[in-house]
């Protein structure tokens, strides 16, 4: 028994151990199980028997073959989301790295009109303005965005997003066109008695997770698109850059919108006092619209968690792994709410039978004993008489 003990501890620190060492592999395969969760019940639909209009012949796809194409399909989409919306992202980028020494002149002279008109600011002047170290801090800052992040970050970093993206795809058209043989495969190891609790779990994470992801691109090309509407009806610069912005901030719960808000609203005071407040306002509006009647149609039945949980799980998440972490929060924490659920259930239905019931209805434990019936004869040696 202690070896036992030894062992499974042993065991589980290796197991920690090698999850810590494999956090990007295991965070990619967790995104292409989301990938293929998401996808599975639109394969499944196009992968149905269909008449052929010849009597009654049925003809069934392969589901390779509606996977691949729905795959390619999807490939298509995105490249034309990204011959459309990249250029004009780019675009506004530049223009927004051009005009941060005009940002950095305008900031100057506003802190200088705040000395000038409350003269106790002077006293923190030393032997050079606030003004003027502000200037040159913004300066060194704009030197050190304009030639390192830009030039050389930003380019590593599309790379490698789309080296991963391109991993995670594959990945997940591997899931999705063999999902029943790996589901068997992992199922087996369970005892049987077990097998088909597991693949009813299986399922329900399934729908939970596929319901996320599609739940997460509309509310994200919601939030983008009036974003992108409210800016332009203001006239702020970068609307696209601002919107897409808005739409990436989205995946990130309840501290997303807000840290997308923050440049867009800068830029606008920039602007104009005037236009910094509309901004501000059409966050808020947007704020309010997605709290109150976006989310809850769109995410209600996909996830199905409680606020609290919803906190939680970000916490943690965001402990664990930082923005990603935060992002993948929310469908683990769907995941594992079915298992819990599950457990609860069992546990709650093991109690009831040991009490004798479940629900309203009573259980037997044991079978009845037979309840001891006169014999058809009445007294030993005599015949029982019959009634008339």
């Amino acid at each position: 028994m202690a070896t036992r003990s030894i062992l499974f501890t042993f065991g589980l620190v290796f197991a920690i151990w090698l999850a810590v060492r494999l956090e990007q592999v295991i965070i990619q395969a967790l995104l292409a199980v989301i990938l293929a969760a998401g996808m599975t019940p639109i394969v499944d639909r196009l992968a149905h028997p269909k008449p052929l209009g010849i009597g009654e012949r049925m003809w069934t796809p392969p589901r390779a073959l509606v996977v691949l194409v729905l795959y390619l399909l999807l490939l298509l989409v995105v490249s034309l989301v990204i011959a459309i919306v990249v250029p004009p992202v780019v675009e506004d980028f530049e223009d927004l790295v051009r005009r941060l020494p005009r940002y950095g002149d305008a900031f100057e002279a506003w802190l200088e009109s705040l000395v000038t008109r409350f003269p106790f600011l002077q006293a923190i002047q030393a032997d050079r303005t606030l003004a003027e170290q502000l200037a040159a801090s913004a300066g060194q800052l704009v030197t050190f965005a304009g030639q390192a992040l830009v030039v050389v970050q930003v380019a590593v970093d599309v790379l490698a997003a789309a080296l991963n993206g391109i991993f995670i795809l594959i990945l997940a058209l591997y899931i999705t066109v063999d999902r029943e043989r790996i589901q068997r495969y992992l199922i087996g190891f369970l005892p049987a008695d077990r097998q088909v609790q597991a693949r009813s779990i299986a399922s329900r994470i399934g729908d939970r997770l596929g319901g996320w992801l599609r739940g997460q691109v509309l509310l994200s090309a919601i939030i983008g698109a009036l974003t992108f509407v409210g800016l332009t009806a203001i006239g702020i610069r970068y609307p696209v850059l601002l919107a897409l912005v808005a739409a990436i901030g989205e995946a990130i719960p309840m501290i997303g919108p807000i840290i997308s808000a923050i440049p867009a609203v800068i830029i606008a005071f920039f602007h104009s006092p005037l236009q910094g407040l509309l901004t501000l306002g059409l966050y808020i509006v947007i704020q309010q619209l997605e709290n109150n009647l976006i989310v809850p149609k769109v995410m209600e039945r996909a996830v199905a968690l409680h606020p609290l949980a919803v906190m939680l799980a970000l916490l943690a998440g965001a402990e664990l792994l930082g923005v990603t972490g935060a992002i993948l929060s929310l469908p683990v924490a769907a995941a594992l709410a079915v298992v819990i659920d599950e457990i609860r259930r069992e546990r709650q239905l093991m109690a009831e039978r040991k009490e004798g019931t479940v629900g309203d209805q009573p259980v037997l434990l044991t079978a009845p004993k037979p309840t001891p019936t006169s014999s058809p004869q009445g007294p030993r040696g005599s015949k029982s008489r019959r009634r008339p």
